[in-house]
């Protein structure tokens, strides 16, 4: 009797011990397999398919771009696409080996971009964004969410989410996050754009939660900084939206069941 509660004790111990998950490292320029800052990856998205519910991603400084194809004959459709139950943390040193108190979002500025060749100029004007030739090769949506109606402890953490132009069908919403469940914390979504819905972020699976955001130069047709459809319960607190875009809500579009706290919105 007394070897089974042993063995039943084992076998609860690595459970307890799997539910913690593991830390994966990112870096521009790195080479390795996540398990260090000395051996981080250089992809995010090879980050995040090693990823399983419960990791950590901790990313380094720099700008970094999609390589996950939605589609194998589109490269605009190079998105990063997020995983359930995974949390993603930007605004770490790249030098080093950083623990989690050197992380600073503001000096160490983590930069999702969808300008895959490095191209775009600064554009004058956020409502000529669709327009702008140099961003006519950007991919559609920069981060894709889960797309599932739970997508508990998913966290998007300390990033600026840039240059995302959603301009042709069916790829029209969502320039900057599209379909995303989850968490957002502490992140800038800038200069994206969308045909349809949603320069900067649309929610259109499961419940979402916005803190402490900066919605800023977004541009679409419903939605410059956000678009939110029906059905779901949407929190969004302590963010701006300023000088966002669209024929219809330049702030947020909203549908859904939306509670909105202590935010700010100017000029759009």
């Amino acid at each position: 009797m007394r070897s089974w509660i042993v063995i039943i004790a084992i076998v609860l111990s690595g459970l307890a011990s799997n539910a913690q998950g593991k830390k994966i490292h990112v870096k521009a320029g790195a080479t390795g397999d996540g398990s260090s800052w000395a051996n981080a990856y250089g992809d995010l998205q090879a980050a995040l398919d090693d990823a399983e519910p419960n990791d950590d991603i901790w990313v380094a400084e720099g700008t970094y771009t999609p390589t996950g194809l939605a589609d194998p004959c589109d490269p605009r459709s190079a998105t990063f696409q997020m995983n359930s139950a995974v949390a993603i943390y930007g605004g770490f040193p790249a030098t080093g080996e950083p623990g989690w108190d050197d992380r600073d979002r503001q000096v160490y500025v983590t930069i999702l971009s969808g300008d895959l060749l490095g191209n775009d100029e600064p554009s004058t004007s956020v409502a000529d964004l669709l327009d702008d030739p140099c961003r006519c090769e950007n991919s559609y949506h920069v981060v894709t969410g889960t797309n599932t109606e739970s997508a508990p402890n998913t966290l998007l953490d300390g990033f600026t989410i840039t240059a995302g132009n959603a301009d042709d069908w069916p790829n029209q919403s969502g320039g900057g996050l599209y379909r995303y469940s989850g968490l957002v914390n502490e992140c800038t979504i800038t200069g994206n754009s969308a045909r349809s819905g949603s320069g900067g972020m649309q929610c259109e699976a499961g419940h979402t939660t916005v803190t402490g955001c900066a919605f800023t130069r977004n541009s679409a047709y419903h939605g410059g900084g956000m678009k939110l459809p029906c059905f779901y319960k949407v929190t969004v607190s302590r963010c701006t939206f300023s000088n966002n875009f669209a024929n219809d809500g330049g702030g947020i579009y909203n549908y859904s069941t939306l509670s909105l706290t202590d935010c700010t919105f100017t000029r759009n």
